[in-house]
């Protein structure tokens, strides 16, 4: 029974160190998403002008930033909804088109949500797991040290002092594991929350432009510059 009692203890010690190599994991695998996320969108933003504010963004654009990723979305719906319905009445299209829009937006910011979501469910799970494994080893030592005295026949303080002393270093190694995780959890969900929150934003933005601009969306950057043939060839028609 002693034995079953100590590899009790060493597989909460172990089953505590992989619930923090886990919580680590995440805490640096998240922090360098939200940088990713939040360079993305700087960078597209300082690319971004009003000239193609409702333009098709590029493919590395969209790899990169979670608004250009939007912004394509409403693109490609606008393209859609010229090819479905060219000439529907106007006031038709006004309220038509703004509700599909809001609804498409609304699902590819949900799309952009699931990545942000991962690992917050383990986060949460080690935070409040941890400290109850912490005190399951402990347990389980204080039980494992009063049957070594019983059967050594030793007893008084100065004998159990050390080994519970040992014991007791499991509740604070969960305890340890689970501050990590209950300060990332929150901090990460909140992160959440604003990044959303700002998508949000930038969805009603890209809706209200369209709306302002006839649901049509602007030219390509490269489709809306002159080729210097044709623009050579025009001059001399010209002249």
């Amino acid at each position: 029974m002693s034995n079953y009692i100590q590899y009790a203890v060493v597989g909460a010690f172990a089953l505590l160190a992989m619930l923090s190599v886990l919580t680590w994991t995440l805490i640096v695998a998240k922090a360098l998403l939200y940088a990713r996320i939040a360079l993305g969108n700087r960078r597209y933003a300082a690319r971004r002008s009003d000239r193609t504010a409702l333009a098709m963004p590029t493919d590395d654009d969209a790899a990169a930033s979670v608004n250009a990723r939007l912004q394509r979305t409403l693109c490609q719906a606008l393209r859609d909804f010229d090819a479905a319905e060219p000439d529907a009445p106007a006031a038709l299209v006004a309220w038509d088109r703004r509700d599909l829009l809001e609804r498409t937006l609304a699902r590819e910011i949900r799309r952009a949500q699931r990545p942000l979501e991962r690992g917050l469910t383990v986060l949460a799970s080690t935070a409040n797991v941890a400290p109850f494994v912490g005190l399951f080893g402990t347990v389980f030592g204080i039980v494992h040290t009063l049957q070594s005295m019983t059967a050594s026949g030793t007893n008084g303080i100065d004998a159990i002092a050390g080994p519970i002393g040992q014991a007791l270093v499991a509740t604070g190694v969960g305890i340890g594991v689970a501050i990590p995780a209950v300060l990332a959890y929150n901090l990460f969900l909140r992160r959440l929350k604003t990044v959303t929150a700002a998508l949000d934003e930038f969805g009603q933005d890209l809706i209200a432009l369209a709306e302002q601009r006839q649901f049509r969306p602007d030219a390509p950057v490269h489709a809306a510059m002159p080729d210097a043939r044709n623009a050579g060839a025009a001059r001399r028609a010209a002249v």
